[in-house]
């Protein structure tokens, strides 16, 4: 499991698995239940007006350059959201689904954190990722 740290992935550069470059972190996304940074953003689309999600499960990070276990095309098909937009727990299944999370699973770990049936989970139908800000 790699451990990383808002600090430390929040002014990073994403390259795919083949070493290109997808682009700038733009934003993290905390797991709401474990505080941890989870996933990133990067902008993606025409003039950048979209941003696109990927997970930071089995990433690396070197200094500023974060390699993700995914090809560019593979991560310029997931699911995006518009820039500063929200995102609603519909999105966020479609986005573990294009990355064969299991959205059971809880944390970017994979492993399952809390009761699915708490509060402040995703059971009543509320947001896992929380946009740092």
């Amino acid at each position: 499991m790699n451990e990383f740290t808002l600090d430390q992935v929040k002014d990073a550069v994403v390259y795919d698995v083949n070493g290109d470059k997808v682009g700038s972190v733009e934003q993290v996304y905390l797991d709401a239940r474990t505080n941890d940074p989870s996933f990133v953003t990067v902008r993606t689309g025409f003039f950048g007006m979209k941003e696109t999600f990927i997970p930071l499960a089995n990433a690396e990070l070197s200094e500023d350059r974060l390699t993700v276990p995914f090809e560019k095309d593979f991560i310029k098909d997931a699911p995006n959201i518009g820039a500063d937009g929200p995102i609603d727990h519909s999105e966020e299944l479609r986005i573990w689904d294009h990355y064969g999370i299991d959205y059971s699973e809880g944390d970017r770990s994979g492993e399952h954190v809390g009761d699915p049936t708490d509060d402040d989970g995703d059971a009543d139908g509320s947001s896992r990722l929380r946009k740092h800000t």
